[in-house]
């Protein structure tokens, strides 16, 4: 995963191993601010201090995403979140500036596969929050404000496949492919209310994938203005072992 914020070059790639850890790579020959920040963290580095291991995963890491805090908590200097999914079922927080740990979340019961940030256009306390997507069909919803699961969206038939959040209407949408033999069966389409958790429209077939259409036209243009080029997307390259 490519961290580069606002800035045209990246600072920062982050890879997840089969093994469980996590590599920092930082880019500090292009940003001395950082030069500080790395001589003093308290994990693993090479001689010239740009590479750092951050341990905690028992299972190999499926996602990555970083977070710039929107919101100051009181008491807590929380600025830049990474984010992790494992095959361990847990989700980790970690000070992206510092290497220390946060926090684990157990709101799944299955690897987690996906992670998926805020929004641009999200309002407090949505703005530091964001999505998980595990193996047991399950989306949850978390806070970097509280550090707990906020909402927890069950019951989806098949997979999300593909999951979409208005920030602007405070929507979810999840659309589950059908993986079931039966001919017959129609992929489906979940909506969900952010604030309340409740579940608001059930489709299948043709009017799921109408209606997730329609909610990417709506989000797309804001999607690659505000998440890429705020640096809150991270490209994945790749996973290997040590």
């Amino acid at each position: 995963m490519v961290i580069s914020e606002n800035y045209v070059a990246p600072h920062a790639i982050v890879y997840g191993f089969l093994s469980g850890d996590i590599e920092i790579v930082r880019f500090h020959m292009f940003f001395t601010a950082f030069e500080s920040l790395i001589e003093n963290l308290p994990h693993e580095a090479d001689s010239q201090g740009q590479k750092h291991r951050l341990r905690g995963h028992t299972g190999a890491v499926l996602c990555l995403a970083s977070h710039q805090m929107v919101s100051r908590s009181a008491g807590r200097s929380l600025n830049h979140v990474l984010l992790s999914g494992s095959m361990d079922c847990t989700v980790r927080m970690w000070d992206l500036d510092s290497g220390n740990p946060i926090a684990v979340l157990h709101q799944h019961v299955a690897p987690v596969r996906q992670i998926i940030l805020p929004p641009r256009q999200s309002e407090y306390p949505w703005s530091d929050c964001f999505l998980t997507v595990g193996d047991d069909s399950c989306v949850a919803l978390a806070s970097l404000q509280t550090l707990r699961v906020e909402r927890l969206f069950p019951g989806h038939l098949f997979f999300p496949a593909k999951v979409l959040w208005d920030g602007v209407r405070g929507y979810i949408a999840c659309l589950c492919p059908n993986r079931s033999e039966k001919g017959d069966a129609l992929d489906i389409l979940y909506i969900w209310d952010v604030k309340t958790g409740a579940r608001e429209r059930l489709l299948r077939g043709a009017a799921a994938h109408s209606m997730f259409d329609h909610f990417v036209k709506g989000i797309n243009e804001s999607f690659l203005s505000g998440n890429l080029m705020n640096g809150n997307f991270g490209f994945l390259f790749s996973f290997s072992s040590d």
